[in-house]
């Protein structure tokens, strides 16, 4: 479940977030494997990337402390 969630990404809120689901990005893996992602700059999107892929991160690692800095 928490692979589907995006807000505790900086600058996401509940309703980016629904924006998010409502394009078809289910999870952390479909947002990355997308090119593009609905009004995200080029820029945003990679910023996001970068973080989602460090989310995989702690969460393989069990750092719970990630997700709430």
């Amino acid at each position: 479940m928490l692979q589907e969630s995006f807000i505790f990404l900086e600058r996401i809120g509940l309703q980016r977030e629904r924006r998010i689901w409502q394009s078809g990005i289910a999870d952390w893996d479909a947002f990355l494997g997308s090119r593009t992602i609905g009004k995200f700059s080029p820029m945003s999107k990679g910023f996001y990337d970068r973080q989602l892929t460090k989310a995989k991160q702690a969460l393989r690692d069990d750092d719970a402390s990630f997700f709430y800095s």
